[in-house]
């Protein structure tokens, strides 16, 4: 904002005084301005139903227990990336790549304990199977996928993947959410 600022004052000649009241004013106006865009942005993609789709509001549902942190760790991320360039002297390519990492680095450490915390939405499925020796045991945990002939399932209890053929399946019980 400070180097658009100045070079929008330049093109009115309005003396560049540094704590010109002008100065002050124009940021604020343009800021103010920004973040009732962004504001009016958001109602109104929550309005049309599709600002869900980025970000669950904290008393739905389906809300992460990490949501704070992860907004405050993003906005943590993009105001160290956003520091830098303003406090560079001269910016230039490094100093754009090293403000872009800071950034995204901070809203990818930000997604981590979210992506951590999510239940998987995999059914439970409960499927007796005869071993080689040819008795029934019965083999518990979360259908991955059923395909060319095979059960595949995540025994939690074990953390095992299991692939179970379908010749070897005598009866299988699959728990609806």
């Amino acid at each position: 904002m400070p180097r658009i600022q100045s070079k929008i004052l330049e093109w009115v000649s309005i003396p560049l005084e540094e704590g010109h009241w002008l100065h002050q004013a124009i940021l604020a106006l343009t800021a103010t301005l920004i973040a009732l865009f962004f504001i009016w942005s958001v109602k109104r993609l929550r309005a049309e139903g599709l600002f869900d789709f980025f970000f669950a509001p904290l008393t739905h549902q389906s809300a992460s227990p990490f949501g704070l942190f992860s907004i405050a760790f993003s906005a943590i991320g993009g105001a160290v990336g956003g520091w830098l360039i303003l406090t560079t002297e001269q910016v230039g390519w490094e100093t754009v790549f090293l403000a872009l990492v800071f950034f995204f680095g901070g809203i990818a450490l930000s997604s981590v304990p979210d992506a951590v915390s999510i239940e998987p939405p995999l059914p439970k499925v409960n499927v007796i199977r005869t071993t080689s020796s040819g008795e029934a045991q019965k083999t518990e945990g979360r259908l991955l996928t059923h395909s060319e002939g095979h059960w595949y399932i995540f025994d939690e209890e074990d953390k095992f993947l299991r692939m179970v053929p379908d010749a070897n399946v005598e009866v299988v019980c699959i728990e609806v959410r």
